[in-house]
């Protein structure tokens, strides 16, 4: 089982204090149980070091990067030209306003690389035609 793990995700897995932070624990190990194989992007990365660097602390953020950079992390798949077109045209065919172009573009990845469940707490994924994991 391939699984695709957002931002919202991260996020509520590594803040003790987030309202989530206990469904993200129990959605991992559920699915770690189902020998799933974990890709991200490198956006996700991205956005998740800023806001945990912005919500929790510098220190916070620079251990994920740092996590990031182990070989047991998720995969983290990157954005190439054909993935950027095809994130523009998936925010601009969205009616969702809110929608991000970091989840447009993952969604892009998921659909090149056939991964259709994902690990995440935004709605806007559901509405994309994935499954969520919770």
């Amino acid at each position: 089982m391939n699984v695709f793990v957002d931002s919202s995700f991260y996020i509520s897995l590594l803040r003790q204090d987030d309202r989530n932070h206990t469904r993200a624990k129990e959605a991992l190990e559920d699915a770690a149980k189902q020998s799933a194989v974990f890709y991200t992007s490198q956006y996700v990365v991205d956005e998740t070091a800023t806001v945990l660097s912005m919500r929790v602390s510098k220190a916070s953020a620079i251990a994920f990067l740092n996590a990031a950079e182990e070989e047991d992390f998720p995969i983290i798949l990157g954005v190439d030209e054909e993935v950027r077109r095809q994130g523009y045209t998936i925010f601009r065919e969205t009616k969702d306003k809110d929608i991000s172009m970091v989840d447009c573009y993952c969604a892009a990845l998921m659909k090149k690389h056939a991964i259709s469940k994902c690990l995440t707490f935004d709605r806007q994924f559901k509405q994309l035609g994935f499954k969520i994991i919770e």
